[in-house]
């Protein structure tokens, strides 16, 4: 096949991106994502010989960082000569059609062959049969001489080669929307796309862009489409990984391990040899973090994983954390997420009994600590009664998390206590292992005999001094009863009234 018509060259920089004519306002167009190679209809690949002799060899589904919209471009690599492919699409009134325009990067330069390096390719049917009966096709010529990216614009006004399905040329050379005008009008539509390869350079694409009277849309190339999963045990102690994990509960102290990997998507738009859509694939994975009483994700290291192997992540949270895991994007793949997963962290209490044996009426002591090691937590001093456990007294935490909870020891036996903590701060509520504290009985009272001897006073007998110093067997005396005996004087002797004995001394 030889050069149509007449060369359009686009002269581009290494890198840059040149346009013929600026896109207009009225030809602002609806952005259509393409991921990878799942492309939305009307949308379509097309390939194609160059030449008559052409043999089509391996290609390649190409995908590149980095493109003139987006993130991505994607494209086509070949490994030899005269073959040509690429995109088209639909427009269903190509007598109005005002715009087409596509980018194009070519990461090596042109061999300067005397052919072309691909066609502006138009597939118009104006039977109204859907392309089932007759249809033409016209053709432009592309060359490109340099490297990088170039657009393409304005290729509604090219001139365009033109013959029939079997072959048959058609006399000279139109626009698509002139030779529909002159061809029965719009029919049954016209498909509109581009070709590269035929001097065996890869090439990306994007943002091709048409615009009629009722159709005004955008093609961005972009990566294909991924997975990203976050998988672990489902406890601390278990060995089963669990994929897409949404929660898993800690206690304060326990670490544990992460791991992420990620598939392309069925559908997704991942071709590549050897590889079936939805299968695991290459990726580096970061981990991003929200940790309580914050609102936004924080990025942590990044991890490369494999197909055939994760991406491991240790974590040591010490409250309720959110973790997920994040892949890259890549030279194929869009950057994609993985699900949230919850893990909740658990207070660690420790509990000690001041005395183990205490007798009753007493006071039972419990002291310990709570981790994390805050101030102010509420935590309660519980006793297991009749199967269930009923709080005794409540207090709070002190600086470094410290406590001291008392009860009255009311009764005798073995008290079996424990320390709740309650949910604050990020972490979950807890309680201590239990201790307990034996209440016995007070001791018997013990008695020492003592002998008491209890002496009535008697009174002393009276004392008589006789006066004349004589014995008294020598002399009578009178007392009057009732009368107090001067001591140490004389004793005067009063004659006894009358009627009253006289108690007379013997001799």
């Amino acid at each position: 096949m030889k050069r149509i018509v007449r060369r359009l060259l686009v002269a581009a920089t290494a890198g840059s991106l040149l346009s013929l004519a600026p896109v207009s306002a009225a030809h602002a167009a609806t952005v259509t994502v393409v991921n990878g190679f799942a492309y939305p209809a009307p949308l379509g690949y097309i390939e194609q010989r160059c030449t008559p002799d052409g043999v089509k060899p391996a290609l390649q589904r190409l995908y590149r960082q980095g493109g003139t919209v987006g993130t991505h471009a994607t494209g086509m690599g070949f490994s030899d000569f005269d073959w040509m492919a690429g995109v088209q699409s639909w427009v269903p009134d190509p007598t109005a059609l005002e715009w087409v325009s596509f980018s194009t990067y070519h990461p090596e330069a042109s061999l300067e062959e005397p052919e072309p390096d691909g066609y502006y390719r138009v597939l118009y049917d104006p039977s109204g049969n859907h392309f089932d009966g007759d249809y033409y096709e016209g053709y432009f010529a592309l060359d490109t001489q340099v490297t990088g990216w170039g657009e393409w614009s304005n290729m509604a006004a090219a001139e365009l080669v033109w013959r029939h399905l079997d072959g048959t040329p058609v006399a000279g050379a139109s626009t698509l929307a002139e030779f529909a005008a002159n061809h029965g009008g719009n029919g049954s539509g016209a498909y509109i796309g581009f070709e590269f390869g035929c001097d065996a350079r890869d090439y990306y694409m994007d943002e091709f862009t048409m615009s009629s009277g009722s159709t005004s849309r955008t093609y961005d190339f972009e990566g294909a489409l991924s997975r990203t999963y976050i998988s672990a045990t489902a406890t601390h102690f278990s060995d089963d990984v669990t994929r897409d994990l949404t929660r898993l509960d800690l206690i304060y102290g326990q670490d544990h391990h992460l791991l992420g990997d990620g598939t392309s998507i069925v559908g997704g738009g991942y071709l590549a040899p050897g590889h079936v859509q939805g299968d695991y694939v290459d990726g580096v994975a970061r981990l991003y973090e929200r940790r309580y009483g914050s609102s936004v994700y924080v990025g942590g290291s990044s991890v490369s994983y494999l197909a055939s192997t994760y991406a491991g992540f240790h974590i040591h949270p010490a409250r309720q954390t959110y973790y997920q895991i994040r892949s890259l994007p890549s030279s194929a793949f869009e950057a994609s997420s993985s699900k949230v997963l919850l893990v909740t962290v658990k207070r660690r209490v420790r509990a000690r009994a001041e005395d183990t044996q205490i007798r009753r009426g007493r006071t039972m002591v419990v002291t310990g600590t709570i981790f994390p090691q805050d101030a102010g937590v509420t935590v309660r001093l519980q006793r297991l009664v009749d199967g269930r456990w009923r709080t005794l007294s409540t207090r709070t935490t002190t600086t470094g998390g410290k406590y001291r909870l008392t009860a009255l020891a009311r009764t005798i036996g073995r008290k079996r206590l424990r320390v709740h903590v309650v949910a604050a701060r990020g972490n979950l509520a807890n309680v201590s292992p239990s201790v307990v504290i034996t209440v016995v009985r007070n001791p018997a009272p013990t008695y020492t005999p003592v002998t008491v001897i209890n002496s009535i006073p008697v009174d002393p007998p009276p004392v008589y001094v006789p006066g004349d110093g004589k014995p008294h067997a020598h002399r009578v005396s009178t007392l009057v009863a009732g009368e107090p005996t001067p001591v140490g004087g004389p004793v005067v002797l009063t004659p006894p009234p009358p009627g009253v004995p006289v108690m007379q001394g013997r001799g």
